[in-house]
């Protein structure tokens, strides 16, 4: 099924502005950076490659590598091991590395059959035309698709990660409280 997306604002400039602030901070020309590696969940659709985006917003060169990864969670540690092992082997001196995700704007989606009727409300030519378009929606079609939940859930085995865990711990029999306390976050009742 094909899907419509619909965000609500763009964030690559803000974490233009912190790559700018990173390196002010630090003193170092942007000329000094051989790489950027970002680690994010869900790439806007404005900015397939968001790393490439940020890169040059914040001044780098673009004769620079500048790179996305992601994994899902993982994204941002990958980006951290993936800038350590450019620099442990030689292959640069300077990468930045962030993990930029903002989830809560992941795109609500709709299918691609309700962007088809909403376009043609749009083309419609005359208030009579664009009612008969409006009169082709159905309730069916309203119903949206929540991107986070698609992304975030596995297509083979239909669970999603919190879902996944869960089984993992009463298939093993591993319970909270076998836990380290850490792993269970600041809120933890067992503090």
């Amino acid at each position: 099924m094909r899907h419509l997306a619909w965000v609500a604002e763009r964030r690559e400039p803000d974490r233009a502005v912190v790559v700018r602030e990173l390196l002010y901070r630090l003193n170092l020309n942007p000329n000094e950076i051989d790489e950027l590696i970002a680690g994010i969940v869900a790439n806007p659709p404005d900015a397939a490659n968001a790393a490439r985006v940020i890169a040059l917003r914040a001044g780098i060169p673009h004769d620079r590598v500048a790179y996305t990864v992601s994994r899902n969670c993982a994204s941002g540690l990958e980006a951290v091991t993936e800038a350590l092992d450019r620099v442990l082997s030689g292959r640069a001196t300077s990468v930045i590395e962030l993990g930029c995700e903002s989830m809560s704007n992941i795109p609500v989606l709709f299918t691609q059959q309700f962007g088809k009727k909403l376009f043609g409300v749009i083309r419609a030519r005359g208030l009579l035309k664009q009612l008969g378009a409006i009169a082709r929606f159905r309730v069916r079609d309203l119903k949206p698709q929540i991107g986070i939940q698609m992304g975030l859930t596995d297509p083979v085995s239909e669970l999603t990660m919190g879902a996944t865990a869960e089984k993992l711990s009463r298939e093993y029999g591993v319970s909270r409280e076998q836990l380290p306390k850490s792993w269970n976050g600041p809120e933890s009742p067992r503090e």
